[in-house]
């Protein structure tokens, strides 16, 4: 890796620790002992040895601290572009604050010393990690400002749920707090290029992760619940905390149907919603039982269907969306296993029509509660009966 400037910061950190860290009798310390002087032949490799050793000792600790933060690979990304190289003011003012790149702390370097525990991400926002993890050390206090809102009975709405505006006003105080805590943050540079901190944000999150359209996608969803006014911001944490479940079971439900990430990836904005991909995955799923000569194998289709229908309940606010009580209604059908499967593909077929109401036809009902009255009065027959 060849990066001039880290090179050059590197250099210049090393020689402020040296004059903070030595002494002037350096050479007398060297002299009168014999660990540093007996191992070599002459005083003046005594004194060189000594002195390399004493340049090792802070490079050792900056390049294990930047390691620790992902820097190192912004120092190659800000040459890039000529735009990045605006980053390099604000790169500067943090390399050298002392309370960021902190070594003072570090024990002194030694063989195997110095462990990066998890992984180093390739991340463009000179010390994101950094700030990510700060803003992180805020969750527990966000969560009891959260409960302080939640016992407050003017906070909610006439549906006897948390308000938006109530939310959203904690959530802009409490993103002030961390600023004041974190004055840094205010800098202009930071609102300029949100954008590399929010994609720092994602690659953070979907690290253990290889496929990078997931790391798209992930993008996506998190603008369709977070919204692009809230890119960089502290509250860009807020509403991960908040959303992480949904956002997390849609992309494990996009997962099993590749096909719905391409079409959502290429959906406009003002059309996508967050049952869209609800509606497109169950969909397919019902499409392709119901096809036409089509065999499937009821115990894998089951297993799917279950799955499909944990990912959904975190996703949706309600369970009314018709292709999910459909899903459900199938499910129960088909663990009864009572009904023969072109009776299944049929109630499938109808329970796919339209109209203008978007729920489950009349038609639909009457045929599916007319087969289940004539099964066995059972406790999973009369459930589903029930849930129709």
């Amino acid at each position: 890796m060849k990066s001039p400037l880290l090179i050059e910061f590197i250099k210049t950190r090393v020689l402020e620790w040296i004059e903070e860290n030595s002494t002037d009798d350096w050479q007398y310390k060297v002299a009168s002992d014999k660990k540093l002087l007996c191992p070599y032949k002459s005083f003046s490799a005594a004194l060189l040895a000594y002195l390399r050793s004493l340049v090792r000792r802070p490079i050792a600790k900056i390049l294990f601290t930047l390691e620790k933060f992902s820097v190192t690979k912004s120092f190659i990304s800000i040459n890039q572009t000529k735009r990045n190289q605006d980053l390099i003011p604000l790169l500067k003012t943090l390399f050298f604050d002392p309370k960021i790149l902190n070594i003072d702390g570090l024990p002194e370097p030694r063989p195997n010393q110095y462990v990066v525990s998890g992984l180093v991400y390739d991340l463009k926002f000179p010390f994101s990690y950094y700030f990510m993890n700060k803003i992180n050390d805020f969750k527990t206090a966000w969560k009891d400002e959260l409960g302080k809102l939640r016992e407050n009975r003017d906070s909610y709405n006439d549906n006897q749920e948390l308000s938006y505006a109530a939310f959203e006003h904690a959530a802009q105080g409490f993103s002030e707090n961390i600023k004041a805590s974190l004055p840094v943050i205010n800098d202009q540079v930071f609102k300029g290029f949100a954008e590399l901190f929010f994609d720092d944000f994602v690659t953070v999150i979907i690290a253990n992760d290889a496929d990078k359209k997931n790391s798209e996608l992930l993008s996506k969803l998190l603008l369709l619940y977070i919204g692009k006014d809230k890119v960089f911001d502290p509250v860009l944490h807020i509403y991960w905390w908040k959303h992480s479940n949904v956002i997390s079971a849609d992309l494990q439900l996009a997962q099993m149907c590749p096909s719905v990430i391409n079409e959502f990836m290429h959906e406009r904005p003002d059309v996508l919603s967050e049952e869209f991909p609800v509606d497109k995955v169950i969909k397919m799923m019902l499409d392709k039982f119901a096809k036409k000569d089509s065999e499937p194998q009821l115990d894998q289709w089951q297993h799917e269907a279950a799955k499909i229908l944990l990912f959904s309940a975190k996703i949706l606010k309600t369970n009314k969306l018709r292709l999910y009580q459909l899903l459900h209604i199938c499910n129960d059908i088909v663990s009864s296993e009572l009904i023969p499967l072109p009776n299944i593909k049929e109630i499938i077929k109808l329970g796919l029509e339209f109209d203008e109401q978007n729920v489950l036809s009349k038609k639909f009902v009457d045929h599916v509660l007319g087969i289940l009255s004539k099964l066995e009065k059972n406790e999973q027959n009369l459930s589903c009966k029930e849930y129709l």
